[in-house]
């Protein structure tokens, strides 16, 4: 016989919950039941679709004992439904048990997890991924599509869409772009448009890294730099410490390719060359806006094969392009300077014949010639007080115009042939005793000359002009005195439109000669003056680019400048004659000295190489040379004059044979740094050989021509013929 049974509640009845959840109930069997009761749990009403109950099968639970059971709610908001208990037919009478069930409105919300609030710098993925967390009534929705967008600012994002895990989680990364400044993002659920997470993240702006010590240095062969520094600071202008700075090198080696910045945010690194030319060092940090780059130079010193006035050049670059480059105010002229030397330098590794030519041209070779111009002002003067000086001994006097000649390469054309239209047939009378004592003569010449190249010396060609006009005194029949002013002008000019030097000078001198007629004779001359130089450098040279092309340098330096000359002579020599023939040996010696003032050139503003004018030290030359010579003539008499043909043979020898020298520098280098131009050797020993012809007119008019060639002089020729003309007044 069937026992009855009851189903008894414990708790409530009736539970919601959300949709896609669970709720339980709990229930007792009591009364009349067997020990064990199989119970039955249906749904009997059901409009939330889907719902289930957890078991799904019949349980058998023990008398007084409670039983739980769960139903899963539909996926449906605001659904209801009922669940019947009941005990199974067979044994017992059935007694039931309603539970009812529910499902709440639906709640679904999106919210950020992790990634919001972040910085970075630009063209940087930020470092933490953009999270979001999508529920449904407080339990994570799986599968939820998720639209990202950046609403604001400069950003990219790895995904427009992603999906929402099995804890509705979503996420995509970002990578923020090159313009710094704040960045919106919104992720949005596709399902609820409503539900929206804004991520706000800012892109910083990036820092600097600046040279702060070591640019523009010059590296000798093999030597290692000294330290080459950055110094990173963040947009704030705060020093970033800890930071990696990577380095790169064009040509050498680098210590290091990477270090740290430290507390100051400075970093450093050395590099080591052997070769000439540029050498570019750049230090870059992913936190700085730009790179910081070092413009160095392999020493220009480390060319070979350079002269010695190339090296004196190169030098001095080397010492004086890094000291530049560290003026916190260069001048204009500085900074053409510095921008020379670095073209210098750079071209150094690219084309070295094309830097050597560059470093000829740096050097005012043309100072060189101002001693050739300031000797033959002197020398000038004293060819034409020695004409005047032998016809004060073969015993003429009074007024003279003679030894006005043109010397060529050729030999010299006369102008004293100018002079007869002031002949007479007959000399002019004396007036006084005393007044005949007195003499005044004019002589002129008109020269040119060439010297070749030498090793240092460049090649240059002149044209010469000098008067030379004086007043003497017979104070006996032996002993002559007397002055005179002198005037000389040259015109030097190097080949190549290189440059070239124009001198003129003034002089005073003293000359006196005591001999014996037809015996010795001993003459003297001292000789004063003083030059101006006006000289002219032109500056041309073309160098190779290290990114193609070429740079060029056309600049014209010009000095004005001064110097004096000191000058003696003494000769002594004897006559012998023997019928009509004659002969006389002679010695000579002769002392110069040469002084010139400091040179300082001027360029021309704002055109390229208008730093490169130089300071040239003033300098001082000094000759002492001897001279031995002899002359043989012959005398024959006519009717209407007497001919004298004679042959004259000379040895020159110079005692000081040290080479001239030129100390110049940069007259924009703050290191002052000197170059030493040594010329070429002086040859020492050199011969004259001259013929001539004088003659003695009726009417007291007298002529003469004379030939002479230099000869065993190195690297100088020269053929002089002079006539002259002289008449009694």
């Amino acid at each position: 016989m069937a026992q009855s049974c009851d189903f008894v509640p414990v708790g409530a009845t009736t539970a919601t919950g959300p949709a896609g959840t669970q709720v339980s109930f709990t229930l007792r069997a009591e009364v009349a039941c067997t020990p064990t009761v199989d119970i039955v749990l249906a749904i009997t009403s059901d409009t939330t679709g889907g719902a289930s109950i957890v078991p799904p099968t019949a349980p058998t639970v023990l008398l007084d004992t409670d039983y739980t059971f769960t139903v899963n709610l539909g996926p449906t908001p605001s659904g209801t439904g009922t669940v019947q208990a009941s005990c199974v037919p067979t044994f017992c009478t059935p007694g039931s048990l309603v539970f009812n069930f529910g499902t709440d409105a639906l709640v679904t919300l999106l919210t950020d997890i992790d990634g919001n609030d972040q910085t970075t710098l630009p063209n940087t993925a930020f470092a933490t991924a953009l999270q979001v967390n999508a529920t449904n009534n407080g339990f994570g929705a799986v599968g939820v599509g998720i639209d990202w967008t950046v609403t604001g600012g400069d950003a990219t994002l790895s995904a427009a869409t992603s999906l929402t895990d099995n804890f509705g989680n979503a996420a995509v990364t970002a990578t923020a772009g090159a313009t710094p400044g704040p960045v919106t993002i919104s992720a949005v659920r596709q399902d609820d448009p409503t539900a929206i997470v804004v991520f706000n993240l800012t892109v910083d702006a990036l820092g600097t890294l600046t040279v702060s010590g070591g640019d523009g240095q010059t590296l000798a062969a093999g030597a290692t730099s000294a330290p080459l520094q950055v110094e990173l600071r963040d947009a704030a202008g705060n020093p970033v410490a800890g930071a990696t700075v990577d380095w790169t090198a064009t040509v050498g080696t680098l210590a290091s390719a990477t270090s740290l910045t430290d507390g100051a945010g400075v970093a450093s690194n050395t590099v080591t060359v052997a070769t000439a030319g540029a050498v570019e060092v750049t230090a870059s940090s992913p936190l700085a806006a730009a790179p910081a780059v070092f413009q160095l130079n392999g020493a220009l010193g480390n060319l070979a094969g350079l002269s010695r006035t190339q090296r004196a050049v190169a030098d001095a670059i080397d010492t004086l392009c890094p000291a530049l480059a560290n003026l916190p105010a260069p001048t204009t002229q500085q900074t053409d300077l510095l921008a020379r030397c670095r073209e210098i330098g750079a071209a150094a590794g690219l084309d070295p014949d094309a830097t050597v030519n560059a470093l000829d041209q740096l050097m005012a070779v043309v100072a060189l010639t101002q001693a050739n111009a300031a000797m033959s002002a002197a020398q000038s003067q004293f060819q034409n007080l020695k004409t005047r000086i032998a016809a004060l001994r073969s015993g003429t006097g009074g007024t003279r115009f003679g030894g006005l000649a043109l010397d060529t390469p050729a030999g010299p054309i006369s102008l004293g042939a100018l002079s007869s239209a002031f002949g007479a047939d007959e000399p002019g009378a004396e007036v006084g005793a005393d007044f005949s004592r007195w003499g005044f003569f004019a002589a002129g010449t008109v020269g040119r000359g060439e010297s070749e190249a030498g090793v240092v010396d460049p090649a240059y060609d002149y044209d010469i002009e000098g008067l030379t006009a004086g007043l003497d005194y017979r104070k006996s029949d032996r002993w002559v005195i007397g002055g005179s002013l002198g005037y000389t002008r040259q015109d030097t000019d190097l080949p190549g439109d290189r440059g070239g030097l124009e001198t003129r000078g003034w002089s005073v001198s003293a000359y006196t000669t005591f001999y014996q007629a037809d015996s010795w004779y001993l003459d003297s001359v001292l000789t004063w003056g003083r030059n101006d130089y006006e000289m002219l450098r032109r500056i041309q040279y073309t160098l190779p680019l290290a990114g193609g092309g070429t740079t060029t340098v056309d600049q014209t330096a010009v000095a004005d400048a001064s110097g004096d000359l000191l000058a003696t002579a003494f000769t002594f020599g004897r006559d012998y004659s023997r019928g009509a023939f004659g002969i006389g040996p002679y010695g000579r010696l002769m002392y110069t000295r040469l002084g010139f003032d400091a040179i300082r050139e001027q360029t021309v503003a704002g055109a390229p190489g208008s730093g490169l004018g130089l300071h040239i030290a003033s300098r001082d030359l000094v000759s002492l040379a001897s001279v031995l010579g002899t002359k043989f003539t012959w005398t024959h008499s006519t009717n209407w004059g007497v001919l004298m043909p004679h042959l004259q043979l000379e040895w020159e020898h110079e005692f000081r044979d040290d080479p001239q020298a030129m100390e110049a520098r940069f007259l924009n280098d703050p290191t002052g740094t000197a170059m030493l131009v040594t010329g070429d050797p002086l040859d020492t020993d050199y011969f004259r050989l001259g013929l001539g012809l004088s003659m003695v007119l009726t009417g007291g008019r007298s002529g003469f021509f004379y030939y002479e060639h230099l000869a065993g002089r190195d690297g100088e020729s020269q053929w002089n013929l002079a006539m002259g003309l002289r008449m009694e007044f």
